[in-house]
């Protein structure tokens, strides 16, 4: 592959793990303003507090195998291809509230 390539690839792969980093905040933050719109109210979804505790819970349970499917991910396929991947679902989320704002 010529260097070009190579700098192509490497670029990507910056912006793949870029991207993890803002999608791991991003669900981090998000309980902080929604949690609000949910007791008042003004979401089109009302939720009670045992509802909004697990919400907030589950992000936290789903990171705990997260972390090590990624490990295995990364020794059978490869660390490039799992960021590229890892990335795609955080893009599909972000285009489809996108559409429904």
């Amino acid at each position: 592959m010529s260097k070009l390539g190579n700098r192509t690839v490497q670029y990507i792969a910056g912006i793949c793990v870029s991207f993890a980093f803002c999608f791991t905040g991003a669900t981090i933050s998000w309980p902080s303003p929604v949690i609000p719109k949910f007791k008042s109210g003004e979401a089109n979804l009302q939720l009670t507090d045992t509802q909004i505790s697990w919400v907030v819970a589950l992000a936290a349970l789903g990171a705990l195998p997260g972390c090590y499917i990624g490990q295995v991910l990364s020794e059978r396929v490869g660390r490039r291809r799992t960021i590229f991947c890892a990335a795609v679902p955080g893009i599909i989320a972000d285009d489809f509230d996108n559409k429904n704002d």
